[in-house]
């Protein structure tokens, strides 16, 4: 049976960290490749894109890999824990 464990100041650092390494680490690298496609496209291609459409795209893509990275969270154990979703 499970037991509900209080939620300390380290058990809550370390689930905060596993997701917070995951989401900016792959947030990095994802606006880091759309960087590098918009700047190929204007410079070498001369083909002007709107600023608001990269955002646009960094956002959407960063809802994307966070959601993954929540999935990532649910499944994965942490040492002696590991974290579920228990409906009321």
């Amino acid at each position: 049976m499970a037991v509900e464990v209080a939620p300390t100041y380290d058990k809550i650092v370390q689930l905060w960290w596993a997701y917070y390494w995951r989401f900016f680490g792959l947030g990095f690298l994802i606006e880091l490749v759309l960087s590098v496609i918009y700047l190929t496209m204007d410079q070498v291609l001369g083909i002007k894109t709107q600023h608001y459409m990269i955002s646009i795209a960094v956002i959407i893509i960063g809802t994307v890999v966070s959601q993954w990275v929540f999935h990532r969270l649910l499944t994965k154990g942490f040492g002696r824990y590991r974290l579920v979703l228990i409906e009321k």
